[in-house]
């Protein structure tokens, strides 16, 4: 998954992946499969996909958008 890196901090818009390992040549890669509007989990048009700058640089797992959603919701002052 990757997160929007523009718009509204507050619901950020979000991408999901899935990977694909090939094990003939020991690589794995990440492919998009669809984005969503942080604000009303609908999913976007395919041309916000294709704009790459609208995500971040670095892929998250479960674990860590579990961290970041978290710290979204309890954020310390």
């Amino acid at each position: 998954m990757r997160i929007g890196v523009r718009g509204r901090v507050e619901c950020p818009n979000y991408l999901i992946e899935y990977i694909i390992h090939d094990p003939k040549a020991d690589r794995t890669s990440a492919y998009p499969d669809a984005a969503y509007s942080g604000s009303t989990h609908r999913e976007l048009a395919p041309r916000h996909i294709e704009e790459t700058t609208n995500w971040s640089p670095e892929e998250m797992n479960i674990t860590a958008v579990s961290a970041l959603i978290g710290r979204l919701r309890n954020p310390r002052d």
